[in-house]
């Protein structure tokens, strides 16, 4: 297992107890969720800083579903991954959660990606995930068109998770997986090669959808949450819950309703 810490110099984690919260969430963790209304937020077209109809994007680079590996920015080739259409994404997951559930497995918990790259942005304009090149941190600060390839995230899963909506992404520019914990900012610095209990524990996330396009990116206790003036991207477990707590995915994933 290897996890990638930021540099010290400019970054400091501390590993903590989760505090007690008063929303998880419904089914998956056996108690009720909280959720105070969520002002409406614009939806504005997801082409902040583009460059027009002649800027072509390709969600597929570096993904080779026939040789089972993913190549990243760094030139970091993740081998071993399954990749999966978008079309297929609802099968897969159910005969996965089936195998789970009877205690069988699928591929020794192998991983499986989607086919696709997406863009993960908050309810403002130049507001998309990006990873800093000097220490892995998570900004939403992105435009689109400008760097697009630090603004990749591909989302991935572990077979033996049974939550359909349940996923970890890889951040392009890095090769490696988001970490999360607590309210600390996120990095792009889990190895893919690392433990399932670390997956399980600082990378999987929920996606929960609010409306059917903003959703809410949660795991025990927390909701993923943008700063909007320094537009950190970290963890909080507030009761109260804002625009600053939406995402919307593009191109979209399968959420779930919790």
């Amino acid at each position: 297992m290897r996890i990638r810490m930021p540099r010290p110099a400019l970054w400091h984690v501390t590993v903590a107890g989760l505090r007690p919260v008063r929303r998880t969430l419904v089914g998956v963790l056996g108690v009720s969720l909280l959720l105070v209304a969520v002002p409406a937020l614009a939806d504005t077209p997801d082409t902040d800083g583009a460059a027009g109809p002649a800027e072509h994007i390709d969600l597929s680079v570096g993904i080779d579903r026939s040789a089972h590996t993913v190549t990243t920015r760094n030139g970091k080739v993740l081998r071993g991954i399954t990749v999966v259409d978008d079309k297929d994404l609802p099968r897969v997951r159910r005969e996965q959660a089936r195998a789970a559930a009877q205690g069988a497995g699928t591929d020794a918990n192998g991983v499986y990606c989607l086919a696709s790259w997406r863009f993960i942005r908050g309810g403002a304009t130049d507001s998309h995930w990006r990873t800093t090149a000097q220490d892995w941190r998570i900004f939403a600060n992105g435009q689109r068109n400008a760097d697009y390839w630090n603004q990749f995230f591909l989302p991935c899963w572990l077979s033996s998770w049974r939550e359909h909506y349940s996923y970890m992404f890889l951040a392009n520019s890095t090769g490696d997986i988001v970490a999360r914990d607590g309210s600390t900012q996120m990095y792009a610095g889990i190895s893919l090669d690392g433990a399932e209990s670390t997956f399980n524990t600082y990378a999987k996330f929920l996606v929960c959808s609010y409306d059917g396009h903003w959703m809410f990116l949660h795991w025990p206790g927390y909701y993923s949450y943008w700063e909007p003036g320094n537009r950190v991207v970290r963890g909080d477990w507030a009761a109260t819950t804002t625009g600053q707590h939406l995402f919307h995915l593009d191109p979209a994933v399968n959420p779930g309703g919790c």
